[in-house]
């Protein structure tokens, strides 16, 4: 099965080198075409409970090498709270395997930060299902530090200024055509704040590709938007 140029997964579990697999984080990532929001925010130990593990948005190109079977996608990244050490930098590049309906394993190489030392990992996630009938829209500040990404009821806002500092926000709402987020993370470092998407459907809003849009003072260009039935387009760098 090739993968869906719109979906939001969630992820099972994680393995190092072979070893047990475990989760320790709340991690939403929405590929929305050739966009990628991805936001992990740990929820054990208590020591680290509710802070970001990692965010990125990134790039995401099917390699040469893929096929239904077997997908194999790059992502590169705009957006890296965590970049590794330049001498342990790697491109990331996972290869899936389709487990069932819902569940896919991606297996690749990548920087181990706990370990300091680039391993062997095995992911698994869960696609959630009817992505692709469902709105989706990606914002990019017109300054390339921000991302606001949606996908159906699920939602993520991710910034990274020239500092370093990380400004993110997942929200979610029991229904799509509910008329508010529930926000369920929140962080906003160095006084950047990221606005909330609208609830309204962006097809419903006359959002088109291209479109400068203005939320929370912020001005953002439309970089790809459909769903419920419309179209679908986007906009490449």
């Amino acid at each position: 099965m090739p993968p869906n140029p719109v979906r939001a997964s969630a992820r099972s579990s994680i393995s190092w080198d072979s070893g047990p697999a475990f989760e320790d984080t709340s991690t939403l990532v929405l590929t929305i075409h050739s966009y990628s929001l991805d936001l992990r925010v740990f929820e054990i130990p208590d020591s680290v409970k509710g802070s970001v593990d990692w965010a990125t948005v990134a790039r995401v190109q099917e390699q040469p090498d893929s096929t239904a079977e077997k997908p194999i996608l790059k992502w590169s990244h705009i957006i890296d709270s965590r970049p590794p050490p330049k001498a342990e930098a790697l491109p990331d590049v996972g290869t899936f395997t389709i487990l069932d309906e819902t569940h896919v394993a991606e297996e690749g190489i990548m920087y181990n930060p706990k370990t300091g030392a680039n391993q062997s990992y095995v992911e698994v996630w869960e696609r959630f299902p009817g992505a692709v009938d469902q709105d989706f829209v990606v914002l990019e500040t017109l300054d390339g530090t921000g991302f606001l990404g949606r996908v159906g009821a699920r939602a993520l806002g991710l910034r990274r200024s020239y500092q370093g500092h990380l400004t993110a926000w997942r929200a979610e709402k029991p229904r799509e055509d509910d008329t508010r987020w529930n926000i369920l993370f929140h962080q906003v470092e160095g006084g950047l704040d990221l606005p909330l998407l609208p609830a309204e459907s962006p097809i419903a809003l006359g959002w088109k590709l291209g479109d400068s849009i203005s939320l929370g003072g912020l001005e953002f260009i439309v970089k790809v938007v459909g769903g419920s039935g419309e179209p679908s387009l986007s906009l490449s760098k």
